[in-house]
């Protein structure tokens, strides 16, 4: 493969053939660097090649692949395809393919490849009159190429071809003038064993004369395009050692040099007493590293240090006492430098990160971290290595912990809110989410349940694709940022609860990368011999790559990842994802059986509580179960909460359809402890405003489908959600009746595969009176919830299963009965008081005098009382949200405004979704300035319908990325929001 490694005499490098499919990006990225006349590249023999070597963007060229090289998933594999792009002046990260050509799993003959047998495909091609953009046009002149981007795969696309450590494929152009290429030809390139042999050739693009140099000592001289020298690998011993040459054209030396080792044997020596696996601190200037390798040998430390080069001086030990294990001690670290670090095993020849770092640098993703989210990000180390770096500072700043002894609400009064930070605040920020505590605090929210924030694969996700459990993504902002959250929330008196993903993992993480067949199932799977995973997923719900969590190994792992999040960040307990699939009870196929009772998974999550409690006596376990009720309870009086969904009942009856609300009750479930977290809808559900508008009933003029008819549902919804004794949660934005579908794409259509799509953030929604009413509603349950132990109480009962629903709550001092009629037409409702005499509506203040516990309510369809045997001051639903501090939800507007302006994905990188109502027919117009004032983007005159409107606004042809002004004019009038360009 041509991997270029632009060297003008530099002696770093050191890396195999994968990583050099990662080292030039950078340099081909811009086009001052392709003015050099002078490129010197390294060509490891073979995945790719191009024939000719020296061609550039306007030549034709026949591009060949090895099907064995690399990962080798399509060695016997015909036909092979190959799916590629380029990377170019206008590319905006060295990943950043433009012009790609191949339909993916489709049988394109655009880019099917010739068989020539023994695994070699190649195809010709015509370099800038292939790779067309979208409109079919060629590549022009004024757009440089730098490098070929390449994966091959098979017809379906189920089996691809990549670098061996899973990475795209990068083969650089020449760019004229004089070029030369080196080429390093052995089995394993840039470390070798006693018995391989080294050859060293290079080849011209013109007529020189040509010195090779092993070290100082002079191999061979030749006036040619090519010369090549070859020698057995430990003719000059065992080390590291530097090969050179030397080429003399047109009164010019040119000169450049690689380096190679001959890899020695293995020392076993006992590890020091009391190290744990992955980097351990011993002091400003030291670390010991141990890797945990079953059945590897011959590990490198390579890293910031030793300028990435595989070193003898940095090969591990192998522990004399657990010959699983291996050790190193680095020296000489500062305290206050982060140094960027990987393991690489000569055994596999592969290079992987240490999965117990809590930083990574990820050179796909990083790039696309705005600055203000997190300053200062340590630069990815391009042109010395590839793939996933783990990251180590060994003395980093202290975070000061102010608030950690501030009592945290009880379970049973405990009111979870569930956000994505990615589709809660428009920069998807920690900072941002900290200023909106006030109206999460407001809204009387008291525990905060965050989907991951350990670094998943991606930016753009949920997080339930995890790589690195102990690293916080940095999506978000940095780990000072999550702290400065979680002090602040401590605050005030608001819990931290992670969503975390212990069931799988992903492709990044190095457990999976270590022991990998890409050749097994469709997508690859883990070996047999992995410590950590299972082979086979033992369960149909599992995504990724299923951990066993019968292993030892496993089970050390993630407990060491629990103390983690614990100790370090301060958080306050975790809701583990699909606890359900903690188990080796084989059920594929059987959904049913996956569900039944099942003592060893029990075990498990016996031992891991434990864990947790072992570490913070008071964190909070919650499991996202789903299993046979007798397992819940089991775990349930182990002290563990268990997740209820109440989705489809409290949906059905928002509808107005026939609904059972019993489920919501941990005593309907026999229960013996308020263990239950019951919600009307998660992250995962389709949200309930959404179908109320869709499929809601209707009787005569009362139709749910009418937004005001279906926002006043969701208030008693929300009562019997919340009062019904126990714990509960809401997920972000249904207090302000959120009504865009969860399969809601970003260009606002609706598909099942838009379901994790980031969606729409409408802070404007607070706005609107009928949506902050219900704010209000709930704001004021949530306090009748968390202030009055009432709400509380073991005595309560009612009737949760017909249209005309109540619920009675008991107590020496207070008594309370709920009723609502969820039905489209009248009911009759009966709600049997505790007692006679005076009963308050909390809602309204009116007085209610009951001289018979068994008298009569004639409810109109969506109508509830709530009646209290104590005077309450009523809330005041009529109130605006106080947004006061909150100053990252806020929209700049020039005067109140009726347009409801939404602005999303937001930040954006090519296109700008643009939601704005009108309350008549009316023109628009959309004007972009920077923040110097200079309109950037003037649009025609549109016309505006009454209603919601949609609009898009390309991006492409902004001067620069960074924080913009969007203003429309709408009629008469004007609104403002800021938006950033990535």
């Amino acid at each position: 493969m041509l991997l270029s490694h632009w060297m003008k005499n530099n002696r770093g490098c050191c890396t195999n053939q994968h990583d050099f499919s990662r080292i030039t990006r950078n340099t081909m990225i811009r086009s001052t660097l392709f003015a050099i006349l002078y490129m010197s590249f390294l060509n490891l023999a073979g995945q790719v090649t191009l024939i000719p070597t020296f061609v550039t963007q306007d030549d034709s060229v026949t591009i060949r692949f090895d099907a064995t090289q690399g990962n080798g998933a399509l060695a016997g594999i015909v036909p092979v395809y190959m799916h590629t792009g380029v990377i170019t002046s206008q590319s905006t990260s060295p990943t950043n393919w433009q012009r790609v050509q191949g339909n993916w799993g489709n049988h394109d003959p655009n880019v099917l490849m010739q068989y020539l047998g023994n695994s070699i495909h190649e195809k010709k091609i015509h370099i800038s009159s292939f790779y067309t953009d979208d409109n079919g046009m060629p590549i022009p002149s004024s757009e440089i190429v730098g490098q070929l981007a390449f994966v091959f795969r098979n017809g379906d696309g189920s089996t691809v071809g990549r670098a061996a450590d899973g990475s795209d494929i990068y083969v650089p152009l020449y760019q004229g003038g004089f070029g030369v290429v080196i080429n390093v030809s052995s089995s394993q390139p840039y470390i070798v064993d006693a018995g391989d042999s080294v050859e060293f050739a290079i080849e011209t693009s013109d007529t020189s004369d040509i010195r090779l140099y092993h070290e100082d000592s002079l191999l061979l001289s030749v006036t040619d395009k090519t010369a090549s020298v070859k020698f057995e690998a430990t003719t000059f011993g065992t080390g590291q050692f530097w090969l050179k040459y030397e080429a003399d054209y047109e009164d010019t030396t040119y000169s450049d040099s690689v380096s190679y080792t001959v890899n020695g044997p293995e020392i076993s020596l006992p590890a020091p007493a009391g190290i744990e696996d992955g980097p351990n601190v011993i002091g400003p200037d030291s670390v010991i590293f141990q890797f945990f390798a079953p059945g590897k040998s011959d590990i490198y430390l390579i890293g910031d240090f030793n300028d990435w080069q595989i070193n003898p001086e940095y090969k591990f030990y192998r522990d004399a006492n657990d010959t699983d294990r291996f050790w190193f001690a680095l020296g000489g670290l500062d305290g206050a430098e982060e140094y960027g670090f990987q393991y690489y095993i000569h055994s596999d020849q592969m290079r992987v990160p240490d999965v117990y770092v809590n930083k990574i640098l990820d050179p796909n993703n990083d790039p696309w971290i705005p600055e203000h989210i997190y300053p200062n990000l340590k630069p990815y180390p391009v042109g010395k290595t590839s793939g996933i770096v783990s990251v180590i500072q060994t003395e980093p700043t202290p975070f000061n912990w102010q608030y950690d002894n501030v009592p945290l609400p009880p379970k049973e009064k405990m009111v979870i809110y569930e956000l994505l930070v990615r589709d809660f605040v428009h920069d998807h920020s920690y900072q941002s989410l900290m200023d909106t505590l006030n109206y999460l605090q407001n809204l009387g929210i008291n525990v905060i349940e965050l989907m991951p924030v350990n670094e998943f694969e991606g930016n753009i996700s949920w997080g339930y694709n995890p790589s690195f459990h102990m690293a916080l993504d940095k999506y978000y902002g940095t780990a000072e940022a999550f702290k400065t959250l979680v002090d602040e929330c401590h605050r005030r008196g608001i819990g931290v609860v992670l969503d975390v993903v212990y069931n799988h993992s992903f492709g990044q993480n190095p457990q999976v990368q270590m022991y990998f067949d890409p050749g097994a199932g469709p997508w690859g799977q883990p070996t047999p011999d992995s410590p950590w995973f299972n082979e086979i997923p033992k369960h149909d719900f599992n995504v990724g790559y299923d951990y066993n969590h019968e292993s030892p190994h496993t089970r050390a792992f993630f407990k060491r990842v629990i103390e983690h999040w614990l100790e370090e960040y301060h958080i306050d307990g975790f809701r583990f994802d699909l606890s359900k699939g903690f188990t080796q009870n084989n059920t594929l196929g059987d959904v049913g059986a996956w569900g039944q009772y099942d003592q060893s998974r029990i075990d498990i999550w016996n031992d891991y509580a434990q864990t947790v409690w072992n570490t913070n006596p008071n964190a909070w376990v919650i499991l996202e179960h789903f299993a046979d009720n007798s397992e819940e309870m089991v775990l349930s009086n182990a002290g563990m909460m268990i997740w209820g969904n109440e989705n489809h009942q409290f949906n059905e009856a928002t509808m107005g359809y026939p609904s059972n609300l019993n489920g919501i009750s941990y005593q309907n479930r026999g229960w013996n402890d308020p263990n239950l977290i019951g919600y009307y809808c998660s992250h995962d559900e389709e949200r309930l405003m959404f179908k109320n508008l869709e499929y809601g009933n209707s009787s005569g003029n009362y139709d749910v489908r009418d937004f005001e008819t279906a926002i006043h549902r969701m208030e008693a919804a929300s009562a019997f959600m919340l009062l019904v004794p126990g714990p509960k949660m809401l997920w972000q934005f249904d207090e302000l009746g959120y009504d865009f579908s969860i399969n809601t794409c970003e260009d606002l259509t609706i598909d099942n595969g838009c379901r994790t799509s980031p969606k729409p953030i409408r802070w404007d929604y607070a706005e609107d009176t009928l949506r902050a009413r219900h704010y209000q509603v709930f704001r004021a349950l949530s306090r009748l919830k968390t202030k009055y132990d009432l709400f509380s109480t073991t005595s309560f009962g009612g009737n949760l299963s017909t249209y005309s629903k109540t619920l009675k709550l008991n107590s020496d001092t207070m008594n309370a009965v709920l009723v609502a009629n969820f039905s489209v037409v009248n009911q009759n409702s009966q709600p049997n008081f505790q007692h006679t005499g005076m009963w308050y509506d909390y809602f309204t203040g009116d007085s209610v005098d009951v001289s018979d516990i068994t008298m009569q309510f004639d409810l109109d369809p969506g109508e509830y009382h709530l009646f209290i045997d104590r005077k309450l001051p009523p809330p005041d639903l009529d109130a605006p949200i106080d947004f006061d501090n909150v100053t990252s939800i806020k929209s700049t507007t020039s005067s109140p405004s009726p347009l409801n302006l939404g602005l999303f994905p937001n930040p954006a990188r090519d296109h700008l979704n643009i939601v704005f109502t009108a309350n008549k027919t009316a023109s628009y117009r959309i004007l972009l300035y920077d923040l110097q004032g200079r309109i950037v983007l003037n649009t025609q005159t549109s016309k505006a319908i009454p209603g919601a409107n949609y609009t898009a606004l390309d991006l492409d042809d902004l001067p620069h990325s960074g924080v913009f002004v969007l203003e429309i004019y709408v009629g008469q009038h004007l609104e403002r929001q800021l938006f950033v360009k990535e």
